[in-house]
C-alpha cells in the first residue's frame, strides 16, 4: 500500500515543531510498523492530485486554490493541529470562540474528508460549536512515539528534585503570551527564567525539567499544547488558565510516569485509528 502524506512543513524543515513531531511520528508507524509506503509532499509542491490513491492532508495552509478544489475528490484523511477554517487560525479573536461566517473558509475540505482527526476533545468542541462540517474525532491527547516518551521518562528521573523557579517558555510568537507569563511571576514574587528553543529538543527538556514549574498563559484556544503536557509529565508544576485543550482534559491531573503512560497507550490507540481509517 502507498500513500501520500501533505503537509506544509515536516520535521526536517521544523524539528522543534509540535505539528511536525505528530506527523513525523504517525510517518514512522505506517513505515515502520505497518510496511505502508509513505511519500512527503510539501504542500506547495502539490501539482496534481491521484484519485486512486490516499491521502493523509496535516497542515495544508499553503495549498494552491487548484490544488485545493481538486482535493476534495480524492481519498483522505485530516490531521488537523490548528483551526485551519478560520481566516486568522484563531477563534479567539471573537467571543466565546464563535467565529463568524463570513470569517470561515475551506468547510468543504472538512466536510468531504473521510475523518477529521483532532487533537483533544477541547479542539472537538471548538469545532462543533462552530459548526464545522465533517466526520470530526478527538484524538484525545496526541501523539508521541517510544523513544520520546522514553526520553522524558529518564529526564524526569534525572531531576526528581528541581530547582525552585518557574519557567516561561521564551518566544517571538504572542500567542505564546511571554510578557503576560512574565507579568504573571512578577506580581506573584516567583523567580523565573526565560527558555527559548534549544538546539536539540533532549537539551530543551532537560532546561524544561530542572525547574519546579511552568507558567504558561497561551492567548489563543491552543488546540493541545505538547509544552504543557511535557512539563507535566516532566514533574513540574504548571500554572496555567483553562483555555485550552490540555489543561481541561479529563487526563489533566496526571503527572509524571503516569502521564506518561496515558499518553504511551493512548498514542498507540490513535495510530491504530489511523491505520484503520487509511484501509
Amino acid at each position: 500500500m502507498k500513500i501520500t502524506y501533505v503537509s506544509d512543513s515536516f520535521i526536517e524543515d521544523m524539528p522543534n515543531g509540535g505539528a511536525e513531531q505528530v506527523d513525523e511520528t504517525i510517518i514512522q508507524y505506517l513505515r515502520n510498523n505497518r510496511g505502508i509506503e509513505v511519500i512527503k509532499c510539501r504542500s506547495n509542491e502539490v501539482l496534481d492530485w491521484d484519485t486512486k490513491q490516499f491521502y493523509i492532508i496535516s497542515n495544508f495552509w499553503n495549498l494552491g486554490s487548484a490544488s485545493r478544489f481538486k482535493m476534495k475528490y480524492c481519498k483522505y484523511i485530516l490531521i488537523e493541529h490548528d483551526y485551519k477554517w478560520c481566516t486568522t487560525r484563531n477563534p479567539s479573536n471573537w467571543k466565546d470562540n464563535l467565529v463568524p461566517d463570513s470569517s470561515k473558509v475551506f468547510l468543504d475540505i472538512y466536510q468531504y474528508a473521510k475523518a477529521v482527526l483532532l487533537q483533544t476533545d477541547f479542539h472537538l468542541e471548538v469545532f462543533s460549536r462552530n459548526k464545522i462540517p465533517g466526520n470530526l474525532l478527538s484524538l484525545d491527547g496526541s501523539i508521541w512515539n517510544d523513544a520520546d516518551l522514553d526520553e522524558i521518562s529518564q529526564i524526569r528521573d534525572v531531576w526528581y528534585l528541581k530547582n525552585p523557579i518557574a519557567t516561561i517558555y521564551q518566544s517571538d510568537n504572542p500567542i505564546k503570551n511571554t510578557a503576560g507569563a512574565i507579568k504573571c511571576c512578577e506580581e506573584l514574587k516567583f523567580v523565573y527564567e526565560l527558555i527559548p528553543n534549544q538546539s536539540s529538543r533532549g537539551e530543551f527538556l532537560y532546561k524544561l525539567a530542572g525547574n519546579s514549574m511552568l507558567v504558561f498563559l497561551p492567548r489563543s484556544p491552543e488546540t493541545m499544547s505538547r509544552l504543557a503536557v511535557e512539563a507535566k509529565m516532566l514533574g513540574c508544576m504548571v500554572l496555567t488558565s483553562p483555555t485550552y485543550g490540555a489543561s481541561t482534559a479529563a487526563w489533566w491531573d496526571k503527572s509524571g510516569h503516569a502521564l506518561i503512560n496515558y499518553m504511551r497507550k493512548q498514542s498507540q490507540v490513535n495510530l491504530e485509528l489511523i491505520e484503520r481509517l487509511i484501509q
